[in-house]
């Protein structure tokens, strides 16, 4: 088997050193939630085949959001990371004023231990703020300014 870079099945390209495979789930869609923390909205999905008995799993998120709704206040926006179900690994967050049209970005980074077969990954999100706000992500409508990505890929221990 030839290392690659994968999307899909699609061959990319040769595949640094380590490196097993690699697929990405960005958003394609305009996305909004407005979930307030502890409850959370699952905003990206993604799977990987370990084909490794022994590998690791690094995981990389990436998003730009905004808020938008009544009362304009200062809101904390809260992402964390499943892996196969299990209580959140890790979690992060930024604030934004909507008064001020900020937007918010977020890069996640992380790296576990995993075990030969799939693994779910999923992000989710929240808002630690007023009822009334949405957390909004037009990755389908204005692309240029907003995204999230999830980006999964397997490495030789």
């Amino acid at each position: 088997m030839t290392d690659s870079y994968n999307q899909g099945d699609i061959n990319l390209a040769p595949a640094p050193a380590g490196t097993v495979s690699t697929i990405s789930f960005p958003l394609l869609v305009d996305a909004g939630t407005t979930a307030i923390a502890p409850i959370y909205a699952v905003l990206l999905p993604g799977t990987l085949t370990s084909v490794l008995p022994s590998s690791f799993l690094s995981i990389l998120f990436t998003t730009a959001v905004f808020q938008t709704g009544a009362p304009a206040v200062n809101i904390a926006f809260n992402f964390r990371i499943r892996i196969d179900g299990a209580l959140p690994i890790a979690g992060g967050g930024t604030t934004e004023n909507e008064d001020t049209g900020d937007i918010a970005s977020l890069c996640y980074s992380r790296r576990v231990p995993v075990s030969q077969g799939t693994h779910t990954v999923v992000v989710e999100w929240a808002q630690f703020g007023v009822p009334g706000q949405t957390m909004s992500i037009l990755a389908g409508s204005i692309p240029d300014l907003f995204h999230a990505n999830l980006t999964l890929e397997e490495q030789r221990a």
